[in-house]
Parts: structure tokens; C-alpha cells; sequence
């Protein structure tokens, strides 16, 4: 990361400190101290100050995270799903997934390399219309947008499924029985 500074002197006598943005990090560095005889032969110590105001150079967030995988599926089967997020400075970067089906959970996933793609499975046990999002955070925890994806589990997806094979087996068929009653 890249630091930046600001001198500001403090004034002893008035007791007041330099008005610095809010989000800069304070340090006090004392520089020397003075020692003064007076007349009565005591010493008066006096310490001279400098305030400085350290200023982190602004963290940018990860992209929103890109989710891949199958939009449809069959409930109770286990789904692979790709996330990957970009960190514009390459911080590494961790992931949270919500499956959209209540069984997701606030864990931190990572971290992972910024552009790293990571695989996650997931099966979901009920049909239905679920939304996959993800978001990514790197490693000073500035936190992306939401990625999301839908997906369907559909409630015939299986019958679906074998009627389109029994139909195209009864074409087949079909076809087969008028070839060998050509001959």
C-alpha cells in the first residue's frame, strides 16, 4: 500500500492538536526535550512535539463476483458452481456464497488469489427457482457488490426428460420398422 504524510506542528502553550481528516491514523513523535536553569537553580524540562497525520492510500473493493455453472438442474443432485473476483490493487480475496435455499451460512471462504477461479458445490433438496449470490471482500475487508445467477429445479425435470427420450426412441423405432418393411 501506498503511505502518505502531513506535518503539523503542535503548540504546547495553547494545548492544540491539528485538525486532521477523519480517517487518518495519528502518531506522536517527540522530538527532543529542554532543560532550562532558572534563577533558584530547578530545572524546567519542556518537551517539543510534532504531530503527524498518516493517511492510507484508499483501498479499492474486489469486483463483483462472477458465478458460472449449470442455470437448471435436478434437486438432490450436486451442482459444481465457478466464483472469481478481480481485486484491482490483486489483494487476495475471500468469498461468502448465498445458495438462495436457506442452508447458506456467513462463513468466509479463502483467502484466494484475486482472479483465482474457485469451484463450490451445492445441492439443493426442494424444485424450485433459487438465486445463487456471492460477494467478495479482500484481505483490508473493502467488500465487492453482489454477483448473482439463477437457477431452476425444475418439478418435471425428469419426466421431462424420459418422455423426450421416449419419444425420439418411438421415432426410431419408427423409422427402423418402415426400413424393414421396404425389403
Amino acid at each position: 500500500n501506498e503511505w502518505h504524510y502531513v506535518q503539523h506542528d503542535y503548540d504546547a502553550r495553547n494545548d492544540s492538536l491539528p485538525t486532521l481528516p477523519l480517517d487518518a491514523y495519528y502518531v506522536k513523535v517527540s522530538l527532543c526535550a529542554i532543560v532550562e536553569w532558572n534563577q533558584n537553580a530547578d530545572a524546567e524540562i519542556r518537551f517539543d512535539s510534532v504531530f503527524f497525520g498518516v493517511k492510507e492510500h484508499a483501498n479499492v473493493p474486489p469486483e463483483a463476483p462472477d458465478i458460472s455453472g449449470p442455470a437448471s438442474g435436478k434437486a438432490g443432485e450436486e451442482y459444481t458452481y465457478t466464483v472469481v473476483s478481480i481485486d484491482p490493487e490483486g489483494d487476495n480475496v475471500y468469498y461468502q456464497i448465498n445458495w438462495g435455499d436457506n442452508s447458506s451460512d456467513t462463513i468466509w471462504y479463502g483467502p484466494y488469489a484475486s482472479g483465482e477461479t474457485m469451484a463450490f458445490t451445492h445441492t439443493w433438496e426442494n424444485m424450485g427457482n433459487y438465486t445463487i449470490s456471492a460477494v467478495a471482500k479482500d484481505i483490508y475487508n473493502a467488500q465487492s457488490e453482489w454477483g448473482v445467477l439463477e437457477v431452476t429445479m425444475p418439478i418435471f425435470y425428469g419426466f421431462h426428460l424420459s418422455l423426450i427420450e421416449r419419444v425420439i426412441g418411438w421415432i426410431i423405432h419408427a423409422i427402423i420398422g418402415a426400413m424393414h418393411c421396404q425389403f
